[in-house]
């Protein structure tokens, strides 16, 4: 099996000897491809199937609809669970190995689901973590997908609470990935739990979308090819570290630990580091270390140092003149759809000037680099957060800067118009 590539790169090599200096630091690192003939890693799942009133009609059915591809692709070496929810919870099926006769069980359980009742998420999430947990098993891809269109009005409802029990259950081994469907749920609080439970988020604009982004997911954890994936970034003392786009990460002395989860075959992740360097002589050296299981359920450790040279202030100038213009500007659409997020929960609060004086900012900053069509749908924004958004918007813009932060957005490739 081929070994996960991991590269770092900066936007300048050369730092200040006499004041600090701010450099771009790019982590990438990508998952091998697939062995050939060998059967994908086996699924320890949970499905949470939001059935509330407001599910009723087209959404719960397509829903059901997606649930069914999903299971007729399940094999004996994959067990899942399938619950719902409303005010009351309700664990429909329970196998560690999904044969023909299972099922047919359970297809037959979820096509009996009917629409009723408020929204109890927090606890339909969590029985849902705690059978995959109950299940949890090395070589294993070991996930919940939440499945919700509401607000969590029933049980434990406080963002902050859920968010920690997503990062307790992630730290357990158990990663959840969460699909908003509709106008009326919590973005922000479907998103952290993504964030903080190691999984990703999905806006579901319309119901008819549900299959095909749930299967998305499904596919991505069926094609895994790195487990439990850690990267672990070192650096000097004295040095400050900003790591962007809300991934899941630890400080510890002079290591920043950032947990990827699991990496389909094939899939590049790109972390952007923003560092400050102290003044010094000779040489600073860092180093990004990826550690974690392959699928055949060996460790690998993949390192990579990066050297940044100390030098007089008039050098340094001729290299800034010369950075990395492709890397600044991949950079700078991170940095604007991490804080744009910002920007858009102080909107949802009503504080529209802030969140426009937020927008500003950003603009003034980061603005000249960006690709020329997310530069001009965000000089667009920044004037809309001031006079308030209506739901869609809220959405629309809140996943666009999902998939900026995140380095997945269509944009963020390479831009003929970029000067």
């Amino acid at each position: 099996m081929q070994a996960p590539q991991l590269t770092i790169r900066t936007d300048a090599q050369l730092i200040s000897n006499s004041v600090p200096t701010s450099r771009i630091l790019e982590i990438e690192l990508t998952a091998p491809e697939a062995q050939l003939g060998r059967e994908s890693t086996p699924l320890n799942l949970a499905l949470v199937i939001d059935r509330s009133g407001s599910m009723g009609g087209g959404k719960l059915e397509q829903a059901k609809i997606a649930v069914r591809q999903i299971l007729d692709l399940l094999r004996p070496t994959d067990s899942v669970s399938i619950i719902d929810f409303d005010n009351i919870v309700t664990v429909d099926a329970e196998v560690s190995s999904v044969t023909p006769a299972a099922r047919s069980e359970m297809i037959a359980s979820v096509n009996h689901l009917q629409a009723r009742g408020s929204t109890n998420l927090g606890e339909g999430w969590l029985q849902g973590c705690e059978s995959v947990a109950c299940r949890l098993a090395d070589g294993k891809v070991n996930r919940t997908l939440l499945l919700t269109d509401g607000q969590a009005n029933q049980g434990i409802t406080d963002p902050e609470d859920l968010s920690h029990h997503a990062a307790a259950l992630f730290e357990r081994g158990v990663a959840t990935s969460t699909f908003g469907i509709g106008l009326d749920f919590n973005e922000h609080l479907l998103e952290a739990i993504a964030n903080n439970g190691g999984g990703n988020y999905y806006y579901i604009d319309r119901e008819q979308r549900i299959t095909e982004l749930l299967m998305q997911e499904f596919k991505d954890l069926a094609a895994v090819t790195l487990k439990n994936v850690v990267l672990e970034f070192s650096f000097p003392a004295g040095v400050a570290v900003e790591l962007l786009g809300d991934w899941r990460a630890e400080r510890h002395d002079n290591k920043l630990v950032i947990n990827l989860s699991d990496l389909p075959a094939n899939r590049t992740v790109n972390l952007f580091i923003k560092i400050l360097t102290p003044p010094g002589s000779g040489q600073l050296v860092m180093n990004a270390a990826a550690f974690g299981h392959d699928e055949n359920d060996k460790s690998f450790n993949v390192a990579q140092d990066i050297n940044l040279q100390y030098a007089a202030p008039d050098k340094v100038a001729v290299a800034e003149a010369a950075r990395d213009v492709d890397l600044v500007t991949r950079f700078s659409t991170v940095v604007v759809g991490h804080y744009s997020n910002e920007a858009y929960k102080l909107e949802r609060e009503g504080k529209y000037e802030e969140a426009g004086k937020l927008m500003d900012r950003l603009m003034v900053e980061h603005g000249v680099n960006l690709p020329h069509t997310t530069r001009a749908r965000y000089e667009r924004i920044r004037v809309e957060v001031r006079e308030g958004l209506d739901e869609s918007h809220r959405k629309d813009y809140n996943m666009d800067s999902y998939n900026l932060k995140r380095f997945r957005h269509d944009e963020q490739r390479r831009d003929p118009d970029q000067k």
